[in-house]
């Protein structure tokens, strides 16, 4: 008995060594902001060289390119890249002006590379994928040329206009709206760009128990701090309506602790407005995930969607403490 006590002993002491220490980050990203919005490039430099720095426990993948050759990047954080554990997926991105759901994204992966010994009993049950930027086009040209841009930058046959909106690709609802210049314009048919693929690439290559798309607050005063459920694009819920709202209203409870908003949850169709073809409702009723969850960040800025750097940091690190809740939830459910 006074053995396997000393053994006992030996290995809290060597997890409370552990605790709080980080992975092998390069020098360069020893410290990290969130003033600043990170560009596309930013972004993929960071994951790539952690990744490098740590194979065992960070993997890259390139679901898609995108149309101006960019890689759409998920990051998979595990603790053993062999084992096929069942996976939370949080994507960021699919509408590009959501900046907000950008940085949170970007603040939740950096939290398990620089704490990743505090996530080691997470990390024995479940990976957690990130993918940070999901309409890299989109999003720089957002950044740089028309802030509330809605669409990649895919060329339209017999159009002048530019570009898809990702957010009403894919299939579920899906129908073809008319006109290649509204910001709405979802494209040729269901599934036709890299974007939506690149999403759905995850969801059907790995086993998803989990899954969270983040997007901001739009133009309407409802619109913000919500978690929503399907369905969107139609007036129905899924079998497990009743576990879907118990976990969104826990979650909306420590967000509002963190962070002193209050998010509504409830079926997407409450909600959203044009909801038609959405990652939601595709992940529910393609994909089969038990757990598919739109967050919409609080309302920031005139239309919603235009946060400014002065609120990047209150933003993300008020709704980290829900991502960490969303991890060790997941990490203990019998699925």
């Amino acid at each position: 008995m006074r053995f396997y006590s000393s053994v006992g002993v030996l290995c809290l002491l060597f997890v409370a060594t552990l605790a709080g220490k980080t992975l092998n980050i390069p020098e360069k990203w020893h410290t990290v902001d969130f003033t600043h919005f990170w560009p596309v490039d930013e972004v993929n430099a960071y994951i790539d060289e952690v990744a490098e720095a740590n194979p065992d426990q960070v993997q890259v993948i390139t679901a898609r390119y995108s149309r101006e050759v960019r890689p759409i990047n998920a990051v998979k954080i595990s603790s053993d890249q062999f084992a096929n554990r069942p996976v939370v997926f949080i994507e960021a991105g699919i509408r590009p002006r959501d900046w907000a759901g950008h940085m949170v994204a970007i603040r939740v992966m950096h939290e398990f590379f620089s704490h990743y010994y505090n996530y080691l009993d997470v990390l024995e049950e479940i990976d957690i994928i990130i993918m940070p930027v999901s309409n890299p086009d989109g999003y720089e040209f957002s950044r740089n040329e028309d802030r509330g841009w809605t669409k990649n930058r895919q060329l339209n046959v017999g159009s002048d206009c530019v570009g898809v909106s990702v957010y009403h690709n894919f299939a579920p609802g899906f129908y073809v709206t008319p006109d290649p210049c509204e910001g709405h314009f979802s494209g040729p048919s269901a599934m036709s760009e890299q974007e939506s693929r690149a999403v759905n690439h995850i969801l059907e290559q790995f086993n998803v128990i989990a899954f969270f798309s983040l997007q901001a607050g739009g133009a309407r005063a409802n619109y913000g701090s919500n978690i929503l459920y399907p369905f969107g694009y139609r007036f129905t819920v899924p079998p497990n309506e009743h576990e879907l709202f118990v976990f969104g209203d826990a979650l909306s409870n420590v967000f509002r602790q963190a962070g002193g908003r209050r998010y509504s949850v409830g079926p997407a169709h409450n909600l959203w407005y044009d909801p038609h073809g959405n990652s939601l409702d595709h992940a529910s009723e393609v994909r089969n995930i038990t757990f598919p969850y739109t967050i919409e960040m609080p309302y920031f800025g005139e239309h919603g969607y235009d946060i400014v750097e002065s609120e990047i940091e209150p933003l993300v690190e008020s709704t980290l403490p829900g991502f960490i809740f969303i991890v060790n939830f997941f990490a203990g459910l019998n699925v």
